[in-house]
């Protein structure tokens, strides 16, 4: 009989993957922790009722779903605005284990643990470092944005995890340089835009990043592909994900004779307008929207229009606005966006409101503005990345910030919720600025006292 021994090394190895398992399954039983306590905690305060319904976009979610199932597609609006993907995702969890909406709840908290361990999963496949990608995994852990999303039926958590899918096979496509990863980043990366409308001009960023990232790497490595061969398998993805969301534009064009993802991009541009109008005119927002619709209707009193007018109404008033006053209208989105984009997380009065404790908090917060630190360390990760030559890492990383940090412009008044996939970037930016300042300072410390 052969017996078989491990060396040194293998041995070694086997236990360091041990090591690293085990450290994943902390990281992921301590977030689903945290959240259930949380989720706890909001039941004690509000209730099941406060807590299935914390956001009027969450019972709309709820109805439409409710409605795949039932066979009544009554909530036509609501897929017209958000899109189809979380409507019907919802539908098949309902199917399955009944209309419930507490199991759901468990289960996304689930997802939401597992996103933390894709942060891990894709910041390794980025950077190859054990500190740094354990460190964004559990700054995941701990983000309160992912903790109270994560108990709240809206899009936001499924979205992060699908993006994630996606982003990861994209880069382990690109190294790797294997069909299936891009055909699969592809799928989810369709999948994601139909979850969520904010993902629908992803495809065209899976190029922007693609080519300049398999350009340095081939620098890099002296070999690998010809990059028309990289090219070709990256718009095969882009492909593949924007024919998976193009049967829900067709499907739009179909029913409402719009050819159009979701409208809410529209309506969010609508809104920076009319806030730029209110500025200018200095009147209130909702007395100009409400202008817009009688002046289409020709009738004072009426203000009663359909999806497919209002649509109409909102796309021309836009764009007639932003030709009249580019520069207010351009101000008012640079300024939205870098509200959103410092935003402090303001779902606790909603879903903790007996605790005075976080809601003084948050005021200390924004009162010594510590809510721009996030975007100030972000920043120092970029350009650490510049200083050490990690082109690749700051081409994926800077690109999901960018990409992200462009569209929040269009949705105020939402906290740091519209920013909650740019936690994919920051999370792994400042633990790169922290991992890089502790080996500095213990160098620094090791020649000063040595």
């Amino acid at each position: 009989m052969r017996i078989s021994h491990s060396t040194p090394a293998e041995s070694s190895r086997w236990q360091k993957l041990i090591i690293i398992h085990l450290d994943l399954l902390l990281i992921f039983i301590i977030a689903v922790i945290i959240r259930i306590i949380f989720l706890s905690l909001s039941l004690n305060q509000i209730g099941y009722d406060g807590l299935m319904y914390a956001s009027p976009d969450a019972k709309l979610y709820v109805n439409m779903g409710k409605s795949l199932v039932n066979g009544t597609n009554s909530f036509e609006h609501g897929f017209f605005i958000f899109g189809p993907g979380f409507a019907y995702f919802l539908a098949s969890f309902f199917k399955l284990f009944g209309k419930g909406l507490f199991p759901y709840i468990l289960f996304q908290i689930i997802v939401s643990g597992m996103s933390c361990l894709l942060i891990y999963r894709l910041c390794m496949e980025l950077t190859d470092s054990y500190r740094i990608s354990i460190l964004s995994a559990i700054l995941a852990v701990i983000s309160y944005t992912s903790i109270t999303l994560s108990i709240v039926i809206l899009s936001d958590t499924v979205y992060m995890f699908v993006f994630l899918l996606s982003l990861i096979y994209l880069v382990r496509g690109l190294r790797k340089m294997r069909w299936r990863y891009f055909i699969i980043c592809g799928f989810f990366a369709g999948l994601a835009g139909l979850i969520r409308s904010i993902g629908q001009f992803w495809p065209l960023m899976i190029l922007l990043m693609g080519i300049p990232y398999y350009h340095f790497q081939y620098r890099r490595l002296k070999s690998g592909a010809k990059m028309k061969t990289v090219v070709f398998r990256l718009v095969t993805a882009a492909i593949i994900a924007t024919l998976i969301m193009s049967f829900w534009v067709i499907r739009n064009y179909r029913v409402h004779d719009i050819p159009a993802l979701a409208s809410a991009g529209v309506m969010g541009a609508a809104k920076v307008a009319a806030l730029s109008l209110e500025k200018i005119e200095n009147r209130p927002m909702a007395e100009i929207r409400r202008e817009w619709i009688t002046e289409y209707t020709g009738h004072p009193e009426s203000t009663a229009v359909s999806l497919e007018e209002s649509f109409h109404i909102e796309i021309d008033k836009t764009r007639e606005t932003f030709f009249k006053h580019p520069g207010p209208m351009l101000r008012r989105y640079i300024g939205l966006t870098w509200d959103n984009l410092n935003a402090t997380n303001f779902y606790h009065r909603i879903l903790l409101p007996q605790c005075q404790f976080l809601l003084k908090l948050e005021h200390k917060i924004n009162h010594y503005d510590l809510n721009f630190l996030n975007f100030w360390i972000s920043l120092t990760g970029m350009v650490v990345l510049i200083i050490r030559r990690q082109f690749r890492v700051l081409i994926i990383l800077g690109g999901v910030y960018i990409y992200y940090a462009l569209l929040i412009g269009f949705n105020p008044w939402q906290g740091s919720r519209v920013f909650f996939p740019g936690q994919i970037a920051w999370t792994m930016l400042i633990s790169i600025v922290l991992v890089n300042l502790y080996d500095f300072l213990k160098k620094y410390l090791a020649r000063r006292y040595s």
